[in-house]
């Protein structure tokens, strides 16, 4: 008898170690803010006439997950598996820029490719992101490499690299994403000045055809720096695959 109710009670132990065992943390999703979404919009000078189109973001695989990525250490990641991007974080990033920028260019027509029906942007912005995590104690690191090209005459106008850091105010995920949104508000303030700033599309924006010596760019080629820890956008590479073969246009 003793040896009945001695397998009957370690039979309920099994079980209720495995119904335990059974029971998971509940998932959180995640998806970055945007300048849009806060009140009082910052905005730089008009940019009425002006069109950006924002090309797809080359992004590293280690970041390319559903899972927020922690940085433990210089070679060292942690995957927070119950915290998680609601889509694919690749396609927010490119959203998230596109709405800042917009914000921050008012007048301004700013797309994302692929382009919605009938939108051709003048003026394209690749990106490359080489690191976009956080750090055990939240702080945020983005380091990316940028170029403006002109989409007309696919030439690269200009190019540049941006390393920016950001702290969060307060613990846990949410914070760390809300800082990673920041991070993002701050790339797209400094885009929106070089945007601004350039000749080529102040002239183009303000109606005027810009001077020979603003059309006077390189083609599109791999930034030459040697030893640059960013690499080139492969999106600028990839800016002419819309012309036409007869070089009438672009066919999307």
């Amino acid at each position: 008898m003793n040896r009945f109710l001695s397998c009957l009670w370690l039979a309920a132990v099994v079980a209720l170690a495995g119904c335990a065992a059974g029971v998971s943390r509940p998932n959180h999703y995640y998806v970055l803010p945007s300048l849009a979404d806060l009140p009082g919009k910052p905005a730089s000078a008009r940019a009425d006439g002006l069109s950006l189109g924002v090309l797809e973001i080359d992004l590293p695989a280690y970041l390319d997950r559903p899972q927020l990525v922690v940085r433990d250490s210089a070679e060292r990641i942690e995957l927070r598996e119950f915290a998680r991007w609601a889509g694919a974080l690749k396609s927010d990033i490119q959203r998230v820029l596109a709405q800042d920028l917009a914000v921050l260019l008012p007048g301004a027509s700013v797309y994302r490719r692929p382009w919605p029906r009938g939108a051709r942007p003048r003026w394209l912005l690749a990106l490359a992101i080489d690191r976009f995590d956080a750090d055990r104690a939240g702080r945020v690191r983005l380091y990316a490499a940028w170029q403006l090209l002109d989409g007309e005459a696919r030439r690269l106008l200009a190019e540049g690299r941006e390393r920016i850091e950001q702290r969060p105010e307060g613990g846990g995920e949410a914070a760390w994403v809300a800082a990673q949104g920041e991070a993002l508000a701050e790339l797209a303030r400094r885009l929106a000045k070089r945007v601004s700033a350039l000749p080529a599309v102040r002239g183009r924006a303000n109606g005027r055809s810009p001077s020979a010596k603003a059309h006077r760019v390189r083609p599109v080629a791999p930034a030459a720096a040697a030893g640059a820890e960013i690499s080139t956008p492969r999106a600028a590479l990839e800016v002419d695959r819309c012309a036409r073969p007869d070089g009438r246009g672009r066919s999307c």
